[in-house]
């Protein structure tokens, strides 16, 4: 019925053979809707969530119950890991290059996909949790122009009680006819990296996740690399000095 009386706000023309074609002013309406449409809402956005997380869901559903438990394992120890394959489009860049922006965008893609295949993000929403990304970092070494296929890894690298550490990577790896040789087995470019402290919201645990996927024989920490423990570690003590600093004049 929503659909019937959007039609009808628009000048259609019956052509007598049951098809009603749009007259100019509805093709303009039509046309302007769109444009107003795709102005106010990111929809390749959108479109990119609704994918991975369909991507995530059909690997994980498509495992076998008995073994879901060491397929989640695999992942929680950075065995496993989401590669997403991309290219830089004009939508992505700014007057160069991939912008900024751009990466955590995508990053968000990948680290949907892969808690989604781990089946920890099920597991969360059935307890009425979500995730919330606490802290995050971006380094950039190179960067992505336009037409660059590049690949989105994302990987855990540890979790604490309440946490999720994830590293990803932008990497390119040349084709062979851009190499020495034409060599096959070209070395991938690392373009940027993004460490992320992804959050379970209402004080639950990780541990309550991990059991909830039938992975009961992991530790209820495993730390992430010294660096990235280093990295969490200046974001607490920032924390600190903020409260310290805002505490007579603001809420954190």
């Amino acid at each position: 019925k929503a659909t019937v009386s959007v039609l009808n706000c628009f000048p259609w023309r019956d052509t007598g053979r049951g098809a009603m074609v749009g007259t100019p002013e509805a093709i303009a309406a039509a046309a302007s809707a769109a444009a107003v449409f795709f102005a106010l809402v990111d929809v390749r956005i959108f479109y990119g969530w609704v994918v991975t997380i369909r991507k995530g869901k059909q690997i994980w559903q498509a495992v076998p119950a008995e073994t879901r438990a060491a397929h989640a394992k695999r992942y929680f120890l950075g065995e496993a890991c989401v590669r997403q394959r991309n290219a830089v489009t004009l939508h992505d860049m700014d007057f160069i290059h991939f912008t900024n922006s751009k990466y955590y965008k995508v990053a968000d893609w990948g680290r949907g996909q892969l808690l989604t295949e781990c089946g920890v993000l099920q597991a969360a929403m059935q307890k009425g949790r979500h995730f919330a990304v606490a802290a995050t970092s971006m380094r950039f070494r190179r960067e992505l122009r336009y037409g660059a296929r590049y690949t989105l890894e994302s990987r855990i690298v540890g979790y604490d009680d309440v946490a999720f550490y994830i590293e990803q990577r932008f990497l390119s790896v040349p084709s062979p006819a851009d190499t020495k040789d034409g060599a096959q087995d070209a070395v991938p470019t690392l373009h940027a990296v993004m460490h992320t402290r992804l959050q379970v919201t209402q004080k639950t645990t990780t541990a309550e996740l991990l059991a909830a996927v039938g992975v009961t024989d992991l530790p209820p920490r495993r730390p992430p690399p010294p660096d990235i423990q280093a990295w969490t570690q200046s974001v607490f003590d920032g924390s600190a000095r903020l409260r310290r600093e805002c505490s007579a004049t603001s809420k954190l």
